[in-house]
């Protein structure tokens, strides 16, 4: 499919048409089995201390910067975001204008798979000279951060697989099939893009990132446990202190500190998304002081729960 401006609009507007459907009212869903995550927001959301998995994300409608170790990378309209790396990112989410809400699809791709899709890549595109900003045949400006995140614009292949995997959504009965099939479309076409090179500067100097995205994957899914490290360690076969260091070159962050991101940042969608009180969403994330909850929430977004929730303009009395 040729990259014209007439075919880039039609499958945007498209996409768009498709995701309003979807999310009628702001906020932020998963579908298909939890890999896929919409966002539509109708005012500015900020995310001081968000952490990503990897996936590629395409913005829609509106603009989205993120913020990570004094770089700031902003993705617009038919642009995708591309994480690679599991750190912690400041995330801002702007509306296009009055009544035209921020859209984004992201889907979130399996890390072992990518890497050997890079792997079956036998050169992947990659900038002349190893520049942030260049300009790449056949993509065009692409911008590259310290941490693997990636900004580029969307191919019309791309903005297609997207179209393909919302449609399929629409289907209850086949789109257990049918999705993950449209992921593995996404990754790849994005591995054979300037993704791919971020994949293989950021994944190939770790021996261990297997390892540290199992434990990843079971600190997210029991965010709300008290940690064991050594546990922890253990479960994915590494030494404590090999697994500390390992864990923290991956994540910029000790396991229990990122234990503690994972519990506040679920904290926080469930007081956004739920209308939770402050005490009820610490005892959801797995604290047993509201008082301490509180302290912790504001050291990381900076202002206590309730304020947060007022500032946002999201508030809902439980």
């Amino acid at each position: 499919m040729l990259d014209t401006t007439s075919g880039i609009t039609a499958l945007m507007d498209t996409l768009r048409h498709r995701l309003l459907k979807l999310a009628p009212s702001q906020g932020r869903a998963r579908i298909a089995n939890e890999r896929i995550l919409i966002n539509r927001y109708d005012q500015e959301r900020v995310s001081p201390n968000s952490l990503g998995r990897p996936s590629l994300c395409l913005v829609v409608q509106g603009e989205k910067t993120m913020s990570s170790d004094d770089e700031t990378l902003s993705c617009g309209e038919g642009e995708f975001l591309a994480f690679c790396s599991v750190r912690p990112r400041a995330v801002h989410m702007k509306p296009a204008g009055k009544g035209r809400p921020f859209l984004s699809i992201t889907a979130e791709f399996d890390r072992m798979e990518a890497s050997r899709m890079v792997d079956d890549i036998a050169d992947p595109v990659s900038p002349a000279g190893g520049s942030s900003l260049e300009a790449i045949e056949g993509y065009g400006a692409f911008y590259k951060l310290a941490d693997g995140t990636v900004s580029a614009p969307a191919s019309a292949n791309l903005l297609s697989a997207f179209n393909r995997l919302l449609a399929a959504t629409e289907n209850p009965d086949y789109v257990h099939v049918l999705a993950p099939r449209c992921i593995t479309e996404i990754t790849q076409i994005g591995m054979a893009g300037p993704l791919g090179l971020a994949v293989r500067d950021s994944w190939a100097v770790s021996l261990h990132s297997g390892e540290i995205a199992d434990a990843i994957s079971w600190m997210r899914h029991n965010c709300t446990a008290t940690l064991d490290v050594a546990e922890l360690a253990s479960r994915v076969g590494m030494g404590l202190s090999t697994f500390h260091r390992h864990f923290k070159e991956e994540t910029t962050l000790s396991p229990l500190q990122f234990h503690k991101v994972l519990r506040l940042n679920a904290a926080r969608r469930h007081m956004l998304q739920d209308g939770q009180s402050s005490s009820e969403a610490a005892v959801a994330a797995g604290y047993k002081s509201s008082a301490q909850f509180c302290r912790d929430y504001a050291r990381m977004f900076g202002v206590p729960p309730h304020r947060d929730m007022v500032q946002s303009n999201l508030w809902r009395q439980a």
